[in-house]
């Protein structure tokens, strides 16, 4: 990991791989109840999350995070404790993981029954770490075009795939890898132009794994690429470039979050607290 130099500040600059985070949120990262709730999936059509992993794949930038270092004795158990406490009195939220749009709301942690000890309070990039959260190890769950709501069919759980066989030109920014949420039972059979992946599958791939997949699955060599890429993109490369606060003050870190957050809704100091 990469350290600020100065180290008189509270707070560090650090690095660290996708796949790391991602298999610590809901262990030891958590969402403070500041956050809003996550709504990138609002509209599907919108694609955000797909257009997120091939802006990774591609090795575009996709800003910076801030997180707020705590230990876990650090934050008070009983709510109703005296504001003299010398323990921060807020609530901590999981990550989704499974996304279903009948049910959105972010499940509250009971502080007593996380395992570790020392958390990341994630302040800023909630919506990018929930939408590799459920690209890489969760579904998503929306209802089918025209479907009525009293179908028990109307919703269809999707996992994130990437067609290994299409081959996005480089120069052009607007050809994207083509990343799709489907069903598991109507993956499209594999033929000359299609080789559907599922993308959380890479967490487990070892390098020497990926060349026996290639044989095993008759893939070209452009195809091996991209699951290198992928490799390399979500479990090697250190992509989460982030802001360590590490000062045990809820009144600096609430207007650390009002300046980050500036240019969504506005929420003065007197709302957040």
């Amino acid at each position: 990991m990469r350290y600020a130099k100065n180290k008189n500040l509270m707070g560090q600059f650090k690095d660290a791989s996708i796949k790391n985070v991602i298999e610590e949120l809901n262990q030891s990262y958590f969402l403070p109840d500041i956050q809003r709730e996550y709504v990138w999936l609002r509209n599907s059509k919108d694609k955000k999350i797909e257009k997120l992993f091939d802006s990774i794949l591609r090795g575009y930038p996709i800003g910076s995070f801030l997180f707020w270092k705590l230990k876990k004795n650090d934050i008070e158990t009983n709510k109703d404790a005296k504001e003299d406490s010398e323990k921060l009195n807020f609530q901590l939220y999981k990550f989704i993981e499974n996304f279903d749009e009948r049910k959105t709301h972010n499940i509250k942690v009971n502080i007593e029954q996380i395992n570790s000890n020392d958390l990341s309070i994630v302040l800023d990039g909630q919506q990018r770490l929930t939408s590799l959260y459920i690209g890489l190890k969760g579904t998503r769950t929306l209802k089918r075009y025209k479907a009525r709501r009293g179908n028990p069919n109307a919703f269809e759980e999707k996992h994130l795939y990437i067609n290994l066989r299409y081959h996005p030109n480089e120069e052009n920014p607007d050809d994207n890898h083509k990343f799709n949420f489907l069903l598991k039972s109507k993956v499209p059979i594999s033929d000359a132009n299609n080789f559907w992946f599922k993308v959380g599958d890479i967490l487990d791939f070892k390098i020497e794994e990926i060349l026996d997949y290639q044989t095993t699955n008759q893939l070209d060599n452009s195809a091996t690429k991209i699951l290198l890429k992928l490799k390399s993109a979500f479990c090697q490369d250190m992509l989460i470039s982030y802001f360590e606060e590490t000062e045990k003050s809820l009144d600096k870190v609430l207007r650390i979050f009002i300046r980050v957050n500036s240019g969504g809704t506005q929420l003065s100091y007197s709302d957040l607290l």
